[in-house]
């Protein structure tokens, strides 16, 4: 899911059900919810493609150095299927570092994700370099369905993270079960007017795709 933060919760969550978002959450409504962060509310939406949508606006001011609009932060968080395993791949293979959550039953969480019978494990975790989060949840006490799509269905969702070297990030994360998903199972270079790129679409066991990404400088003449 992304998660969006807002200044006013209320008029962004009315503008996109207008635009054809369907609620998730229990309650139908933006509810109040606690994190590592403080309290907030809080609300889950679907996309017209499928995608998860989480907007949130926190009890705190914004900072004096946020964006003007309505939007003001942005997340991203991840169901997984084996919480070790993420933790595998984003903490140890990519160098995140990874918080646990010590909470396992939130009725709050639980409703903003569209249920209240469950329990989870959640980690979550700033990329390096950023000031990004991603959040790493693990449901379990119900019955779930491992999605597998492409890069290409609508819904599919791809994480874009810069590398120094996108061989060795490659050989790493095969060491993990990370395979790549591009052509030829190969990186595929696009060359610029600056620099040439070099991008490869990872698959992780969850169903999720990371895209790495290396630039190379062009050589002076």
């Amino acid at each position: 899911a992304l998660i969006l933060t807002v200044r006013d919760i209320d008029a962004a969550f009315a503008q996109a059900k207008f635009k054809g978002a369907m609620v998730v959450s229990e309650t139908k409504t933006p509810i109040a919810i606690k994190d590592e962060h403080g309290t907030a509310r809080a609300v889950m939406l679907r996309d017209p493609d499928g995608f998860f949508v989480e907007l949130i606006q926190r009890d705190t001011p914004p900072p004096a150095d946020a964006p003007k609009g309505n939007v003001i932060g942005v997340g991203m968080a991840m169901m997984v299927d084996d919480m070790d395993r993420a933790v595998e791949v984003f903490g140890n293979v990519l160098g995140f570092k990874m918080t646990e959550d010590p909470t396992d039953h939130d009725d709050a969480r639980l409703s903003l994700m569209g249920t209240f019978t469950a329990f989870y494990r959640r980690q979550w975790a700033i990329v390096p370099g950023t000031n990004f989060q991603v959040d790493f949840i693990e449901v379990h006490g119900l019955d779930r369905r491992p999605v597998r799509s492409r890069p290409r269905d609508p819904g599919s969702a791809i994480f874009r993270i810069r590398v120094a070297d996108i061989d060795k990030a490659i050989a790493a994360l095969a060491k993990v079960n990370v395979k790549v998903a591009s052509a030829d199972a190969m990186p595929v270079t696009v060359t610029g007017a600056n620099a040439s790129q070099r991008f490869a679409i990872m698959q992780t066991p969850d169903n999720f795709f990371v895209q790495l990404v290396q630039q190379i400088p062009r050589s002076t003449p």
